[in-house]
């Protein structure tokens, strides 16, 4: 039931935050809009929550968790992990939060304490999927696809479609890598899994996947084919309005200039035979008949 909040309007046109039930509004009106709005607006309502202390303690966790969602969003690790780090040490988000601190440290490159936070998360902080961020990005496919599959079966057995779709569409990308093959049937499944769900970074990341799948594989050479196939001259032809029908000719003389002495321009002239044999050679090309001797307009050409 994550539909936008409309409050009605307050007696006097005031605009901050006076009750509980007024910063729970804000509250609940910037986790629906946070996926339609900039993240700085996002923050910036979050912020005037989280320092109102107008809420309960577990909502409190709640605001400051997702306010640290959008610091990371921004860039602002500090802050993101201020904040991850106060709801991790107590309050309902607690497993999404330390999951939160394990993406940080794989952003910041600490692969290490990365991982060894992970070992700690169990189900509730998606174990098995953190896991495999951080097998395939390091080229351990073999492991982060298992990681996947783990991650897949337990949402599954919990029913949790999102997380099962996710889980899935990241070992479809992971396949693409290694075997283009069984990505096929990866992201079929993938695709079924995700249907009726309003989950848009995985669809990106299916997407992706397909695209990985079809690099460099006997199906993205089929495709170029077909495009050739429609357009023979190539890309590098793309801006010609038709192919050129004009044969090859060697290069022209160079131009002399007509005021220098004339002894330079009667050296210049190339002589009668080799004339004669230039025309014999490329004028049938232009589908023209050939001549048995120069013409006298034409061996006065320079």
């Amino acid at each position: 039931m994550w539909e936008p909040i409309a409050p009605p309007a307050r007696p006097g046109g005031t605009s901050g935050l006076e009750t509980a039930a007024d910063a729970l509004v804000e509250l609940l009106a910037a986790l629906a809009r946070r996926q339609h709005e900039h993240r700085s607006v996002t923050a910036s309502r979050l912020t005037s929550v989280t320092s109102s202390g107008l809420l309960p303690a577990d909502l409190q966790q709640m605001a400051v968790y997702y306010l640290a969602k959008a610091h990371r969003d921004l860039g602002q690790s500090a802050a993101s992990r201020q904040g991850m780090q106060l709801v991790a040490d107590g309050g309902p988000p607690r497993p999404r939060a330390r999951r939160g601190l394990v993406h940080l440290a794989r952003l910041a490159g600490d692969f290490p304490t990365a991982y060894d936070t992970a070992q700690t998360l169990g189900w509730a902080g998606r174990q098995h999927r953190v896991e495999g961020d951080i097998y395939w990005p390091h080229g351990d496919m073999n492991r982060a696809a298992a990681a996947y599959t783990a991650a897949r079966d337990q949402a599954e057995q919990h029913s949790v479609a999102g997380e099962r779709a996710t889980s899935q569409a990241q070992r479809a990308l992971v396949l693409a890598f290694t075997d283009p093959d069984t990505a096929d049937d990866e992201l079929h499944l993938a695709e079924q899994l995700l249907t009726g769900l309003d989950l848009r970074a995985t669809s990106f990341t299916l997407r992706i996947a397909a695209l990985v799948r079809d690099a460099g594989t006997l199906r993205g050479l089929e495709a170029a084919r077909a495009l050739l196939s429609r357009d023979p001259r190539g890309w590098h032809h793309r801006g010609r309005s038709r192919p050129r029908t004009r044969p090859r000719l060697p290069p022209r003389r160079p131009r002399r200039s007509r005021r220098g002495p004339r002894r330079h321009r009667q050296a210049a002239r190339p002589c009668p035979d080799r004339r004669l044999r230039l025309l014999r050679r490329y004028r049938p090309l232009h589908g023209r008949p050939a001549f048995d001797r120069v013409p006298r307009q034409l061996a006065r050409r320079p």
